[in-house]
Parts: structure tokens; sequence; C-alpha cells
């Protein structure tokens, strides 16, 4: 599960996007966020479980837009954004 801290989110979570997912994580559906103990946050998005700054979060990779891309942490009972970022895209 990666680790993100708030004061290197931005160049982080892009990373952590992009990692490969390990086999018994799915980061396509919310089964890797609900085995972590956390509720999966509203909206579309690839999720991938992390922590943020040492507690249970949720990264979530919103649909990509001008080529840029919002990233979010957000808390494991998903009531708020932790943490956010836009990011570029990889290209294809």
């Amino acid at each position: 599960m990666p680790a993100l801290t708030r004061d290197g989110f931005s160049g982080q979570a892009a990373a952590a996007l992009q990692a490969p997912v390990a086999a018994q994580e799915d980061d396509s559906t919310a089964r890797s966020t609900l085995r972590a103990g956390c509720a999966p946050p509203p909206g579309r998005g690839t999720l991938r479980s992390v922590t943020l700054d040492g507690e249970p979060a949720v990264l979530v990779g919103r649909p990509a837009r001008d080529g840029r891309r919002v990233v979010e942490a957000w808390s494991c009972d998903a009531s708020r954004v932790l943490a956010r970022t836009r990011v570029a895209t990889p290209p294809s």
C-alpha cells in the first residue's frame, strides 16, 4: 500500500496511481478499499488504498479531461477530501 504525505502529495499521487497493482488489489473496483476497511468515495475514478501521513485513506484518480486529471485522497470513512492535486495524464 503506497505511503503518501500531505507535503509531497502532488508528486506522490501520480506515481501511486501509475504503480503496478498487487495481485490481491483491483483498482477498477472498490474491493481493495473495502478490504482495507475504507468506504469508497462518491463519484467515478480509479481507486487505490493508500496511507496519508500514516492514516488509511483512499486515493482517487478522476477521469482525465484536457490532458489532466484530478487526484484526491479521501478519508477512510469517505466523509472528506484530505488532499487534492491535478496531474498530467501520461501519454498513451
